[in-house]
């Protein structure tokens, strides 16, 4: 069964979301979704700023998605090689950028975040964030940065059916996550890995490291090659390709 509550605006549907749960149990599979955002938050406490009514922003979370049972990482990776797939049906140009974007023609149209909630019968429950850039046409400043489904394929999809291809990936997920192993999916997701091959940057507080795109560990950590041939591993991050975008 499934729980929809459906908001004109919220701050944030993962604030909320976390709130709910801490006091509640979830028994439902849950969606929390809101027309607006007044302060959507991104990974690292960045802010996700969307038009109202145009876009989807939501919230989900399942009984089953409990951490003692699984790793947040693998079904965080999951979700987004699940909701990768379903949008690639649209016939564009996506790709996955690590460790939590969806990216078209070389743009941002969606950010997922994952966060850990203890429920009423203190659980921890994994809740999984989502904004998609579904019919916003313009992004203002963030015009070379961000676009959405509508550029690429106006008319292509509406917010409602966004939401229900976005579920429907979300159910995938809570039905696979306890059969699929981490390194398979990062081996799936490594065949339509955004930067892969190319020179870039992540940087990780005041922390900078820069070299080519090998892929992504089997651990979830995104591998690079620097210049000096050394190879590292990092868990976390901000990947920026760089300006050349050449290959190594």
């Amino acid at each position: 069964m499934r729980r929809l509550v459906h908001f004109t605006s919220l701050h944030s549907t993962n604030t909320y979301t976390k709130d709910w749960a801490s006091k509640s149990t979830p028994i439902y599979s849950t969606a929390i979704l809101a027309d607006y955002q007044r302060e959507g938050r991104g990974r690292g406490g960045n802010l996700w700023m969307a038009d109202a009514e145009q876009n989807l922003t939501v919230s989900f979370t399942h009984p089953k998605l409990r951490l003692r049972d699984m790793e947040a990482l693998r079904v965080h990776f999951l979700f987004t090689l699940n909701l990768f797939k379903a949008l690639k049906t649209l016939d564009i140009d996506l790709l996955i950028k690590w460790p939590n974007d969806l990216m078209l023609d070389n743009k941002k149209v969606a950010g997922i975040l994952s966060e850990v909630q203890h429920d009423k019968a203190g659980d921890s429950l994994l809740i999984i964030g989502l904004g998609l850039n579904v019919g916003q046409e313009d992004f203002g400043l963030l015009n070379d940065k961000a676009t959405s489904i509508h550029q690429a394929l106006p008319h292509a999809l509406t917010v409602q059916q966004a939401l229900e291809i976005a579920w429907q990936a979300f159910e995938k997920t809570v039905d696979e996550a306890s059969n699929i192993s981490l390194a398979s999916i990062c081996e799936d997701i490594n065949h339509h890995l955004y930067a892969k091959g190319k020179q870039a940057s992540i940087s990780h507080g005041k922390d900078k490291t820069n070299g080519e795109v090998l892929g992504l560990h089997h651990d979830g950590r995104i591998t690079l090659r620097k210049r000096d041939g050394t190879i590292h591993y990092l868990a976390a991050g901000n990947l920026i390709v760089s300006s050349n975008g050449q290959k190594g």
